[in-house]
């Protein structure tokens, strides 16, 4: 079969290539599983699921809701949403049109089934394949490739991405709504038919923010030279914000970014001056403290290139994601 005709099955939501920088120079890495255990696998098998980002069928009303929330949206916004819309509406035109028509052509239904399987993945490998070399020169503690201004743009986009993609964001929105009494049913329905969509354009949204108040954040690099590696988990770009509590949820109305790139080097763009603007060294307490937080704002799974530093902080998995549905009823 012709490879634009093969559907794809595993979607990953979060980079395989760069799960790979915890592998010691394999693919290999040790990882939290599912049942709680420590286990040394290949990238290929983790951070993803089957047909994650499968298109679906829109119903009037899933469109009429994707629509007012690009509306909702500032107008530059707008206009960057315009085209994904349009390319994604007239997808679905098409194929209710063939449906309609009582016609049948193997090479129709496999190009249809081709693009409702792989349209999302290959708009999330093409964020991944734009940062390679950006990824590299960071993971090379050179933080000045950002200097680049495409290459900051590109890494921006990359990251509002990786944010808003993953397994912990689609099943805590899906969870939330199930939870809370205001969301009406058919609203309910919608928006888990359409998350596949609305989860890009947010992550497009996440994206500009990032770009555009460049002036008023400062970015670090962190170098980390102390015994106890940076680890990483199934949701890696998270907020460190000092107002965040560590007992109860608290709805963030400020972003501290971290996001780790290797066990030795990491990155944060932040609001306030927790972290100096450019490279310097971390020490063993703040190490500890970023690690912390990425086990507890991970979803099942956290990433690291031993078993001994997942061991130290496999106990605090989860935990973002139970006080964030508790205190469901009360943020909405």
């Amino acid at each position: 079969m012709q490879k634009h005709l093969q559907a794809k099955k595993k979607h990953h939501y979060v980079w395989a290539e760069y799960l790979k920088r915890w592998g010691r120079g394999t693919k290999d890495v040790f990882w939290l599983t599912k049942k709680g255990k420590i286990a040394r696998d290949s990238v290929d098998g983790i951070g993803k699921d089957d047909f994650f980002y499968k298109i679906k069928p829109m119903s009037d009303l899933d469109m009429q809701m994707i629509i007012a929330m690009s509306s909702a949206c500032a107008r530059h916004l707008q206009v960057q949403h315009t085209p994904f819309l349009h390319h994604f509406f007239d997808f679905q035109a098409v194929e209710e049109a063939y449906r309609l028509s009582g016609n049948t052509n193997e090479g129709m239904d496999k190009l249809m089934q081709a693009f409702s399987c792989n349209g999302m993945e290959e708009l999330h490998t093409f964020h991944e394949n734009s940062v390679q070399h950006v990824m590299a020169s960071l993971a090379d503690e050179n933080l000045a490739v950002l200097d680049i201004e495409k290459n900051w743009r590109d890494f921006c986009r990359y990251l509002g991405q990786q944010s808003l993609r993953t397994k912990r964001v689609r099943d805590t929105y899906f969870q939330a709504m199930d939870i809370h009494a205001s969301f009406k049913p058919e609203h309910i329905e919608a928006s888990k038919n359409t998350w596949w969509l609305t989860s890009f354009l947010l992550g497009m949204n996440l994206a500009e923010s990032l770009i555009n108040e460049r002036g008023t954040t400062q970015v670090s690099m962190l170098i980390n030279n102390t015994s106890i590696p940076f680890i990483t988990s199934d949701h890696p770009v998270i907020n460190v914000h000092p107002s965040l509590s560590n007992t109860a949820y608290v709805q963030p109305k400020h972003t501290d970014f971290y996001y780790p790139i290797s066990p030795s080097v990491g990155i944060a763009i932040c609001e306030t001056k927790q972290f100096r603007p450019g490279k310097h060294l971390v020490d063993e307490l703040t190490v500890i403290e970023l690690n912390t937080k990425m086990a507890e704002t991970a979803y099942q799974h956290v990433i690291g290139d031993s078993k001994e530093v997942l061991d130290a902080f496999k106990r605090f998995v989860g935990r973002d994601t139970k006080k964030f549905l508790e205190a469901v009823p009360t943020i909405f």
